[in-house]
């Protein structure tokens, strides 16, 4: 098998670090010593490990073929490997591509795929079948799933089942035409301004109320909200900046300081880390946002069709209509890459419809 080591190297200019991946391979039925090396750029310092753990994979998974095809080519065909040597590969393979977040609902769904496998005696790709994807859809709707979930979940596993073919794991694409779980699309929420103010005194003097204010007046996605730091607000020029590593659209964009933010951001300047905290100074977390939300808009309120999503929404349909945005500025503040998602905002800004009894 292959084994993964980091060594550094003495250079004319200094040194150097590398990840080296050891491997054999039988040439002429002879064992030779392979390694192959990725250099550690100091701006980018885990790329190289992600690559040489991506290159130990293939070689393991190269190596798991041959053994299995009895010393044959092992490009031959696909091989009867197991389910889980394919499904961990995979989540290994795509980690670099995807964020930390995604990533763990990921290996989440994979894991559900697993045990249901499992349970069925299914342990090599060889023994997949059709009806292993139905029975797995069929699990999570008698746990009572929304379809929803069970569509994104299939969407991961697609994804997995795609990667499988094109790297020699499965022998045909099993979900081909597999049928789609059906998603009503919800009506986007937007809060009225009574409503903005009946939701800040709900939320009172607890530590949820900067996230929902913060939210309401930036049109922040939670993601971003945990993101930001101390060092992204500029005072002097009354923006408050959302780097690219953090947005959604991964470009940079700024929004203007709300007058009702600005109490706030005062007592934060000159601060580090983490601009919204909790109450025990710890940062918050996307899921625990969401979590005290719902309770709160729940359990207070008596809302139920109202997400922390609809933060978002709210900034978007109160700017628009308040007419004094243009699409194309509403669509810099939301940052969208398309004008096409900022005129939704513009169509939910509470216009009325056009008369139709004109013929």
């Amino acid at each position: 098998m292959a084994t993964l080591r980091k060594r550094s190297k003495k250079l004319k200019h200094g040194a150097a670090t590398y990840w080296v991946v050891d491997f054999s391979v039988t040439e002429n039925g002879e064992v030779r010593r392979k390694q192959e090396h990725f250099r550690v750029d100091p701006k980018a310092p885990q790329r190289a490990r992600l690559l040489a753990e991506q290159r130990k994979a293939e070689v393991e998974r190269k190596i798991a073929r041959l053994k299995l095809s009895g010393g044959s080519n092992v490009d031959f065909g696909p091989a009867d490997v197991e389910v889980a040597d394919w499904l961990d590969t995979f989540c290994r393979a795509v980690q670099p591509n995807c964020s930390e977040d995604y990533h763990k609902i990921v290996v989440y769904t994979l894991q559900k795929l697993r045990d249901l496998l499992a349970d069925q005696g299914v342990e090599t790709t060889g023994q997949l079948r059709r009806q292993h994807f139905s029975d797995f859809v069929s699990a999570m709707q008698e746990r009572g799933n929304k379809p929803k979930t069970i569509h994104n979940d299939l969407s991961i596993i697609k994804r997995a089942v795609n990667w499988g073919i094109e790297e020699g794991w499965l022998t045909d694409n099993l979900l081909r035409s597999f049928p789609s779980v059906k998603v009503l699309k919800k009506r986007r929420r937007a809060l009225s301004k009574d409503e903005i103010e009946e939701l800040l005194s709900a939320a009172g003097d607890s530590d949820l109320y900067e996230p929902i204010l913060f939210a309401i007046y930036t049109g922040a996605r939670r993601g971003e909200l945990v993101k930001l730091r101390c060092s992204d607000v500029d005072l002097e020029a009354g923006v408050i900046h959302f780097r690219a590593e953090i947005t959604k659209s991964g470009e940079h964009g700024d929004v203007p300081i709300h007058s009702r933010l600005r109490p706030l951001l005062e007592e934060k300047a000159g601060g580090t880390g983490r601009l919204l905290k909790r109450g025990n100074g710890r940062p918050w977390t996307a899921e625990a946002i969401t979590r005290r939300f719902s309770a709160l808009v729940q359990n207070k309120l008596g809302w139920d069709d109202v997400t922390f999503h609809c933060m978002r929404h709210t900034f978007g349909s109160q700017l628009a209509a308040s007419g004094q945005i243009s699409p194309f500025e509403l669509q810099r503040l939301m940052r969208h890459k398309s004008i096409t998602t900022s005129m939704i905002y513009v169509n939910m800004a509470g216009q009325k419809l056009p008369p139709i009894d004109v013929f």
